[in-house]
Parts: C-alpha cells; structure tokens; sequence
C-alpha cells in the first residue's frame, strides 16, 4: 500500500505522467481518502467515487488507455477498502474480514488452498 501512496503523491502532488495502472491506482487512493474524510458512506459509494477519480486523471490527460485506468482505481480503492475492514475498521470495530477470521469454519476453509486462491482474486 506504501507503493499506491507514493503514486499517489506522484500523479496528484507533483503532477507527475505514470503509466495508466499507476494512474489508476493513485485515483483509488485519492477516492479512498475522501471516503474516509466523509465518515460514512457504503462500498458502492467508495466505488462511484473511484470512478470518478480515474475519470478527472483521465479527462486532465493523466492515461491513454481510459478502462485500464478505471479498472486499476476501482481495484485499488476495493484493496484499501478491504484492508481497513480486515483490521476491524467498520461498522461495529470487529466487523469484515476480521470478524470473519474469529469463525471457526471460516478459518478452516481458508486453509482449502482453492477458496484461499479464490479470494486472493479479490483482494
């Protein structure tokens, strides 16, 4: 994640040209932000605003390749957004994927090495 903000601080503090994925990628930072300024808000908002993000970088000239860029940010911002929830950062403090891990069954499934590859395609 250290990586995502410095390209963050490339493309949005020092207007620096990035390829399209890191283009992409400092838009999810910059969306997750501002989700996390707001306080509030569903996964869905954080996506909306991810796409958003890429498309300002996109339409300021920041990429050529305009689905590339929205796909890196939605991806980035779905990263950040599941870190905060593995670390008991949502609603109810123990919630996502940490409250999750403290389920029996689930940590057992986890050890099938298919459904840990299964969800490694998602995070």
């Amino acid at each position: 994640m250290k990586e995502a903000q410095v390209l963050h601080d490339k493309v949005y503090k020092q207007g620096e040209s990035v390829s399209d994925e890191d283009a992409g990628k400092a838009a999810g930072v910059e969306a997750f932000e501002k989700f996390e300024e707001r306080g509030t808000g569903e996964k869905s908002d954080l996506m909306q605003m991810a796409m958003a993000e890429a498309m300002k970088l996109f339409s300021g000239g920041k990429g050529e390749d305009k689905s590339t860029v929205l796909k890196n940010a939605v991806g980035m911002a779905t990263k950040l957004f599941a870190t905060k929830m593995a670390a008991g950062g949502g609603e109810g403090g123990g919630g996502g994927l940490a409250g999750l891990m403290s389920n029996p069954q689930v940590a057992a499934a986890l050890q099938n090495p298919a459904v840990a590859g299964l969800l490694g395609k998602f995070m």
